[in-house]
């Protein structure tokens, strides 16, 4: 036989374990965000601007290098290194940053 205070340790767990039991249940249905894919959501949007950033890096550098080259538009991304700190910025999607020319102009995109 339970003694009186084992008997309430006893209730107290079952409702504990009925209550998770019960978020866990609604929460699966009712919308409840998933923390993991709250992060993953965060990551992606930081990723994005990060992207946009590096493409205004690389399109400020290009403005720089027509400047100091009697307005000829580079035909490699490489030519940008010097304007860009050294090195040409990886994509955080895993892309890869090139100049393409449009309507005579050079501009930045990533594949």
């Amino acid at each position: 036989m339970l003694h009186h205070r084992s008997s309430r340790v006893v209730i107290v767990v079952l409702a504990s374990l009925l209550a998770v039991s019960a978020v866990a249940v609604l929460s699966a249905g009712c919308g409840v965000p998933d923390p993991g894919k709250a992060i993953n959501n965060i990551k992606d949007q930081t990723s994005q601007v990060a992207r946009q950033a590096n493409l205004a890096a690389i399109e400020s550098a290009i403005s720089y290098y027509e400047t100091a080259n009697d307005e000829q538009a580079p035909t490699s991304i490489t030519q940008l290194t010097s304007y860009l700190g050294g090195k040409i910025p990886a994509d955080p999607l895993g892309g890869t940053y090139y100049i393409y020319v449009e309507n005579g102009v050079a501009k930045a995109g990533v594949r």
